[in-house]
């Protein structure tokens, strides 16, 4: 974990409460999923994951039926308590690696994802069957103090096992219940491969990155297209400038064109001109209404052009090198996360001069559908 999932800077655990984590993982989590819980699922509408939600009488029941357990495994078994010490050290351990990997972002709720607890499934098992039962070649072999109803009583220890397994079918069938139903991902990258396979080769297409609800911007750039998409067989052109039709993903999956949803536009020249903007070989400074800031800005600068020539573009610190084709069209790039207030376009081929009076930069979206 320290080595693939532990991309959040520990340095603020050091300062971070680790009681109410470990209310959270221990008592309200462990507790009751050890014994078949947690019978109870939040779960928000989209969200790719369920969180557990044991009522305050699941965990009452647990805590106290756990403690009466480890208590009978003491007054019966010799040498048994010292299998507790296998749940608790990796009880211990996740519940570090929570604080100091999520928790101090997410805070303690977190808990209730038991993918940080999954190994303990197998770990209480086997703390319990180490606790009750002699090991072969030990070198203090457990034996039995005395007979317990519990433990050694067949009946008894069937109906109790019965009853965990019956208890963990029903927590388990809820939770694959709102996984099958209300799986938006699924839908998602379904549109999205099917798209993505009829593509015209040399279209370009912006490397976007999926909804929020399916992964967090936080695991950037491992929640873009080119990563999610490398293992199927079309490989897209990912650009990020391109002329009249730009590919954008649309928030159902689909490949859509691009557009970009203006914030700021060009100022408006005051001297009357026949080309407010005209753009040749020099850098050419066109000033905006005011500053952008934060990154993620995308640039469409609607043109009229002369001849087919390659062109420099400059926006949030990028320089880029694109082109732009005879006639009328529209450019669109994208920015630097530097903090800007004018883009600069230049260093034209030849003859080739451009105009535009038609300058807005803003977010990217897609044209809605017909």
């Amino acid at each position: 974990y320290l080595t693939f999932g532990l991309n959040f800077s520990p340095g603020r655990a050091t300062s971070y409460p680790i009681g109410p984590t470990a209310d959270v993982m221990v008592l309200r989590t462990w507790s009751t999923t050890a014994l078949g819980g947690p019978l109870q699922w939040r779960h928000a509408a989209g969200a790719p994951v369920s969180f557990a939600a044991p009522s305050s009488l699941v965990v009452l029941v647990a805590v106290v039926s756990l403690v009466l357990i480890a208590r009978e495994v003491a007054r019966s078994r010799t040498c048994s308590l010292r299998a507790l010490l296998l749940p608790g050290f990796f009880l211990v351990s996740d519940v570090l690696l929570v604080v100091a990997s999520r928790a101090t972002l997410i805070g303690p709720v977190i808990g209730y994802e038991l993918r940080y607890l999954s190994e303990l499934s197998a770990v209480t098992a086997a703390g319990l069957a180490f606790a009750i039962m002699p090991v072969r070649g030990a070198v203090e072999e457990l034996r039995v103090r005395r007979p317990s109803v519990l433990l050694d009583g067949r009946r008894v220890a069937v109906v109790a096992c019965a009853g965990v397994a019956l208890l963990g079918t029903a927590s388990t069938s809820q939770y694959f219940r709102y996984w099958h139903d209300d799986q938006p991902g699924k839908g998602f990258f379904t549109r999205l491969v099917a798209d993505a396979a009829v593509v015209p080769s040399g279209t370009p297409v912006v490397d976007s990155a999926v909804p929020d609800t399916l992964l967090w911007p936080l695991a950037y750039p491992n929640n873009t297209m080119s990563h999610l998409l490398r293992p199927f067989p079309q490989q897209l052109d990912y650009a990020t400038a391109g002329t009249d039709r730009l590919l954008y993903l649309a928030p159902d999956g689909h490949l859509r064109p691009m557009r970009v949803q203006e914030t700021q536009h060009a100022v408006v020249p005051t001297k009357q001109r026949p080309c407010p903007y005209p753009v040749g070989r020099g850098i050419s400074v066109i000033p905006l209404q005011g500053p952008l800031l934060f990154g993620g800005w995308w640039v469409r600068v609607g043109y009229i052009a002369t001849a087919d020539s390659a062109i420099t573009v400059r926006a949030g610190g990028v320089t880029q090198q694109t082109s732009v084709a005879s006639g009328l069209h529209t450019l669109y790039f994208e920015a630097g996360d530097l903090p800007f207030h004018s883009i600069r376009l230049g260093g034209l081929i030849g003859e080739a001069k451009v105009c535009t009076n038609d300058v807005t930069v803003g977010r990217a979206t897609v044209v809605a559908p017909s």
